[in-house]
């Protein structure tokens, strides 16, 4: 999935002409949703993006139930950026779940229901509202910008060598980010550590970073 997504970012310069289905197919964002609206019919487009955008739900659901919060740390640690807005959400989602997964559909909330034990069936019910109703929002914002979408669209069709070469560009530089990242030797959470007691010692836990507590070191 995440794989589809970034092939379609590198190739939306010529998809978005030729092939805008086939786009949305891969990366139902947003914009890419808006400018397909201007040239494929409401009804595929609509049940493609739905479609699309549901078939990660169950994936990040079960991948929550099995990892829990250990995903989350690691995301923090290697993506702080990221991490913080997931954090804000979770937050949120503690809060009032059921408006959160209705107001934010997809990954984050389909993680934090795996991980909070809430039954699938609600959570593909109102995951698949929020995005229905994100959809709509979405074809009414086309239908009311449909002269600067297509004029947009005249200027793509106009220059997607170009947009296709800087595009392939940016692709590789965003892949040797997040490859140094992740080679990056992992950091001790230094909130923690200072937490740390006597009775509890920390070590770091070498599979997400993060300083834990060891019962046995605490017995002992």
């Amino acid at each position: 999935m995440f794989v589809a997504g970034a092939v379609g970012d590198t190739l939306s310069a010529v998809l978005v002409v030729h092939s805008p289905l086939l786009l949305v197919a891969l990366n139902p964002r947003a914009r890419n949703v808006l400018l397909a609206s201007r040239t494929v019919a409401a009804g595929p487009l609509f049940v493609i993006s739905l479609a699309r955008r549901l078939v990660s739900i169950p994936v990040l659901y079960r991948l929550g139930r099995i990892h829990g919060d250990a995903s989350l740390a690691w995301i923090d640690l290697r993506f702080p950026r990221s991490g913080r807005w997931v954090r804000r959400v979770e937050r949120w989602f503690d809060r009032a779940p059921i408006p959160i997964v209705v107001l934010f559909p997809g990954a984050v909330t389909a993680y934090l229901a795996g991980s909070t034990g809430m039954h699938e069936a609600t959570l593909l019910l109102l995951s698949t509202a929020g995005m229905a109703a994100r959809l709509e929002a979405l074809h009414v914002a086309g239908d009311a910008l449909d002269h600067p979408l297509n004029a947009l669209l005249g200027f793509i069709a106009a220059h997607q060598a170009l947009l296709l070469a800087l595009s392939l560009a940016l692709t590789v530089v965003q892949v040797v980010r997040i490859r140094g990242r992740l080679r990056r030797p992992p950091a001790v959470d230094v909130e923690l550590l200072g937490r740390a007691t006597d009775s509890h010692p920390l070590r770091a836990d070498p599979l997400i970073g993060t300083a834990t507590i060891r019962p046995s070191d605490a017995e002992g």
